[in-house]
């Protein structure tokens, strides 16, 4: 291609909307990554193999990996290679057995581990709503390998100003009882999407029936009837271990030096308003973003699994915009001395909060996570 031509293609890539196209990768290819601790992840794959613009796409709390079944078709078009995995306890990847605690750091482990398994030294991020805090810890503190990351309807991670103490004490009162927990059974799947419509009116039919697919699995009661349940680790519900405040998380979106474009839907500030001062969080958390972009897309929180067209040419403008992998200069935030002998301490792992607690009064400064689709299933 000449470079007027390269030029003309950039000019039609900012000036016309992209349409989603059912192409060959539009259903996404199934595939299992096996991770140095043993462990298959599950996932979906679109694109190329061999492109060179690589992008790991992580889903929301409770979603899976069918969460890019309507974007990610349109940017394996663009030549780019994605694959959204399944975290532990999600969709079809394993469960962690019934000994070990759930930890919100895992995620970002196991990020690390996916991406040691592909063998891939630098590649973009995209997360939606949990995803995009999991992207956010990664691009500032793992940002030797991360390009740049696009976050879709959140950024940083969940936060809440908490008497640690108290915090610990009410999970640790609520562990037995969260580890017994069972799945709810249902007769027939329609019941399930009814429910999940009933705690998420505003996420799109296709959209909830799409996450489904790969959500429900059939069981045989003890009765020996056929019924249906939601596949994802029930203890996923548990309350926070650990909480970062949030000016925690400000000083951590501050090391933040990769691009980011964050994406947000307006439907989802409405929603959010039910949390006191959801927006003006936000507001500010952007503010600690050295190098952001912003888009106001149209929709409710599954935005990117309603309407495409209307963003999805900001996104791959983002990623197109000064792209050259080959000037792409790691940078490590490798602790100094000093640090490491502070990092010599017991660490603190933050698990992913449902909802905020009685016995835990403070100021949640996180998205409200109560009115999620699937925690009250």
């Amino acid at each position: 291609m000449s470079e007027n031509e390269q030029k003309q293609s950039q000019q039609e890539l900012k000036t016309k909307p992209t349409s989603f196209t059912n192409n060959n990768f539009s259903k996404g290819e199934e595939v299992s990554i096996r991770i140095g601790t043993g462990i298959n992840i599950a996932g979906k794959a679109w694109g190329p193999k061999d492109s060179n613009k690589k992008i790991l796409a992580l889903h929301g709390w409770l979603d899976n990996a069918n969460t890019f079944d309507f974007l990610a078709p349109v940017m394996a078009d663009q030549g780019y290679r994605i694959i959204c995995i399944d975290f532990i306890g999600h969709g079809l990847s394993p469960h962690k057995p019934s000994w070990c605690n759930l930890y919100y750091t895992d995620y970002i482990t196991q990020v690390l581990d996916v991406a040691e398994a592909l063998q891939w030294k630098t590649f973009t991020i995209m997360g939606h709503s949990m995803g995009a805090g999991i992207a956010s810890i990664l691009a500032a503190t793992m940002s030797h390998l991360v390009e740049r990351i696009i976050c879709l309807d959140f950024i940083g991670i969940l936060s809440k100003e908490v008497d640690q103490v108290k915090a610990i004490q009410f999970a640790m009162q609520t562990r037995s009882s969260i580890n017994q927990r069972k799945p709810n059974l249902y007769s027939n799947k329609q019941d399930i999407f009814d429910k999940l419509k009933s705690n998420n009116p505003w996420i799109a039919d296709n959209a909830a029936n799409r996450l489904l697919e790969r959500s429900i699995e059939s069981v045989i009661s003890n009765d020996g009837e056929q019924m249906y349940k939601l596949r994802h680790d029930p203890r996923l519900v548990g309350p926070s271990i650990f909480i970062m405040r949030e000016a925690e998380v400000l000083l951590m979106l501050d090391e933040i030096k990769c691009p980011v474009l964050v994406c947000w839907a307006d439907v989802t500030k409405q929603q959010m308003l039910i949390n006191r001062n959801w927006t003006q969080v936000m507001e500010t958390r952007m503010k600690h973003i050295k190098n952001l972009s912003q888009v106001i897309v149209k929709g409710s929180h599954h935005f990117h699994m309603e309407n495409i067209d209307a963003f999805s040419s900001n996104i791959l403008e983002f990623l197109e915009k000064d792209q050259d992998i080959s000037s792409f200069e790691p940078q490590t935030n490798a602790p100094n001395q000093k640090e490491q002998q502070q990092l010599q301490k017991p660490d603190n792992h933050n698990q992913i909060v449902e909802k905020s607690s009685p016995q835990l009064e403070g100021n949640n400064t996180s998205a409200n996570t109560e009115g999620h689709q699937y925690s009250k299933l």
